[in-house]
């Protein structure tokens, strides 16, 4: 797997009308900070320490071209007898009791499907979680996954036999995680979104989220019994990787998925919200420099929906589709979890509630949103019950609404 630019160009999202260009942000590498913040040699003192082979070096000129992602920088060591270990530090995380966290948790996660023995998943060989090591920084080694990044778009694997290899891997993996680490809700699923709006509604009344506009969160909140299934309220928790994305993705030059890396978003959630694409078959667009449209049509038509055209192509359609019926194919030998999943997936309101569920937490998606009235046809049964989901908001977090300084009179 050859190492990415060590210098990443930095983008970020803009609006300009009904449009938003969208890019990942890859901070680039200070060379000379770098080494005065992590020890090359203790890299070499720690993979020491993990395997009686002596002989070991760098690879892929690591030392001096580490691989760089939006979170990580990742460090590659062989040894005599062709074994390779990959350290994964959280270098651009600097707040450190967040980095610690953030870790500790991925951690805890990617140990889990290890035991589960989820296919396809490399081995923890050892870690840190402080800065007391070798290296001096917080890291985890693990196996080297052999093979190249998943490049993917419309046209990229041309091979329809190669693209079906890569969607049907991707769905059984998926299944296997979430039939194999599952575990009792926290809460039920409605409380689950509620409190994660309330979350955002509260950085509002702080003056925290400047993004967000207080009667914009509560018509989100108000949404909430208008996409949740309530058959599944009080289903089990299951996990997500949270990233099944192109760089993720490892592959041979047979397009066989040989791993999955970087587990930094794996979280249990509500079944219902993790029944969701992966990531290079969702309706988000994460290209550098790709325009997406915000589909004009919210028509009358129920079935009416936002697009987000450059990833609703006639190829997408068709992957999503190959995905949805694996799924389908899987449910005899993976029970209730399975066929949960594919109800979810197969609805005509996926889109919708997509978008819906990722608003709550990404702040582009909701000014998306807000711009497009929430994707509703009845806006104004919404706003009427803007004054009762007020009065719940405040029977909920009274504490935070007695401590702000925020212009409430529309709601009282």
């Amino acid at each position: 797997m050859p190492p990415p630019p060590l210098h990443s160009p930095s983008s970020k999202a803009t609006e300009q009308n009904s449009r938003i260009i969208w890019a990942p942000s890859i901070p680039s590498i200070d060379w000379s900070e770098l080494l005065q913040t992590i020890s090359l040699h203790g890299i070499l003192v720690q993979a020491s320490g993990l395997r009686e082979c002596k002989a070991y070096t760098f690879v892929f000129d690591s030392d001096s071209k580490p691989f760089s992602g939006s979170q990580s920088i990742i460090f590659v060591v062989g040894y005599a007898d062709g074994v390779k270990y990959a350290f994964r530090l959280p270098y651009h995380l600097r707040k450190s009791k967040l980095r610690d966290r953030l870790l500790s948790n991925e951690l805890e996660q990617w140990e889990a499907f290890v035991q589960s023995r989820i296919p396809l998943v490399p081995r923890v060989v050892g870690y840190s979680l402080s800065i007391d090591n070798p290296i001096g920084f917080p890291f985890i080694a693990y196996e080297w996954v052999e093979g190249k990044p998943l490049s993917w778009n419309d046209y990229e694997p041309q091979n329809t036999v190669q693209r079906e290899k890569i969607i049907k891997s991707l769905a059984l993996f998926t299944i296997n995680t979430a039939c194999r680490l599952q575990k009792p809700g926290e809460t039920t699923t409605e409380v689950y979104v509620t409190q994660a709006i309330d979350r955002k509604i509260k950085r509002v009344l702080k003056g925290q989220l400047r993004t967000a506009k207080l009667v914009d969160c509560l018509r989100q909140r108000s949404l909430i019994r208008k996409y949740m299934i309530p058959e599944l309220d009080s289903s089990p928790w299951v996990m997500v990787h949270g990233d099944l994305s192109g760089p993720n993705i490892i592959t041979d030059t047979e397009y066989n998925i040989s791993g999955i890396i970087d587990f930094g978003f794996a979280e249990y959630v509500p079944l219902q919200f993790a029944a969701v694409f992966p990531r290079i078959l969702d309706h988000e667009s994460y290209q550098d420099q790709d325009d997406i449209d915000i589909a004009p049509e919210l028509s009358d038509d129920p079935e009416s929906s936002l697009v987000w055209r450059s990833k609703n192509s006639e190829t997408k359609r068709r992957d999503r589709q190959i995905f949805l019926e694996t799924v389908k194919g899987l449910c005899d030998t993976h029970g209730e979890i399975c066929r949960s999943f594919y109800r979810v997936l197969n609805s005509k309101e996926e889109i919708r509630r997509y978008w819906r569920f990722v608003a709550i937490s990404n702040q582009k998606l909701h000014q998306v949103m807000v711009k497009v009235n929430w994707l509703l046809h009845d806006a104004e049964w919404v706003d009427e019950n803007l004054s009762n989901e007020w009065k719940l908001f405040q029977l909920a977090n009274s504490s935070v609404v007695s401590d702000s300084t925020s212009d409430l009179s529309g709601f009282s």
